[in-house]
């Protein structure tokens, strides 16, 4: 078992089958501060060894499992990386954001958001990941008026390229909140891949949360619009491939909106 808590990082395991329990810890102050407050039977830590953690120590399993027990009855901390501070210092903290950050990779196992997106078309030199943002009552688009109207666009969706360890549904929430300046939740998924003129875009239909303020310089101006409007925004578009794929998105939201609004 590992356990990731604001008093430190432990790994624990039964070696032998007995009834004791070695906890092991990459720093012996972890183990220190987990003696000192929830486990004072925890035995002197054993530093070496010729282990590949450094630091050691044992203690009978049921006093394991009331040690685990009064850490989660002590968790009165509304952000667990600012306890962490608290606890074990900013370095500890930033090490941890680290492990969360490799942790989204978690997300990115087949099904593990609940859509199973399927591989890009063959050819796609780039695949971008993006929402359509929809108003809680279903009757309103959000579309960016793009800066400098940049390749033939005027209006479209926030879509872009996924960063180091994310995954399409954390790329297409930030690329709505850095070009629309909404945080989102996505609601659904929507059917297929759109192909671009030189890549594919996967689309989440989402609905926002808050409206932070759209700073972005790629993006001049965003605007509510009814689903007919939105249409005949995208169709300022010069770009003929692009207008055609934003049509094709706009629609397929279009209609499983309806069908979500009926379920």
């Amino acid at each position: 078992m590992w356990m990731i808590t604001p008093l430190g990082f432990f790994s624990a395991v039964c070696k032998d089958g007995g009834d004791d329990v070695c906890i092991r810890a990459r720093s012996r102050h972890d183990l220190d501060r987990l003696r000192h407050q929830v486990l004072p039977s925890l035995t002197r830590s054993q530093l070496g060894g010729g282990s590949d953690y450094p630091a050691r120590a044992y203690c009978p399993r049921q006093a394991w499992a009331q040690a685990l027990a009064r850490m989660a009855e002590a968790i009165d901390y509304p952000n667990f990386k600012q306890q962490v501070h608290k606890e074990c210092g900013p370095q500890r903290a930033h090490i941890y954001g680290a492990v969360w950050q490799s942790l989204l990779l978690i997300e990115q196992e087949p099904g593990a958001t609940g859509w199973c997106i399927p591989a890009p078309p063959q050819g796609a030199k780039r695949v971008s990941y993006g929402g359509v943002v929809v108003s809680a009552t279903g009757d309103l688009v959000l579309l960016r008026e793009v800066s400098n109207h940049y390749d033939g666009y005027v209006w479209t969706f926030a879509k872009g390229r996924c960063h180091s360890c994310e995954n399409p549904t954390t790329t297409a929430l930030r690329e709505a909140e850095e070009e629309m300046g909404v945080r989102c939740r996505i609601t659904s998924s929507l059917p297929q891949w759109y192909q671009g003129g030189t890549g594919a875009s996967w689309m989440f239909l989402m609905h926002p949360e808050e409206d932070l303020g759209c700073t972005n310089a790629e993006t001049a101006q965003c605007k509510w619009l009814s689903w007919q409007a939105a249409a005949d925004h995208l169709c300022a578009t010069g770009n003929l491939v692009g207008r055609k794929r934003d049509l094709r998105i706009l629609d397929d939201a279009r209609k499983l909106c309806a069908e979500t609004s009926h379920e």
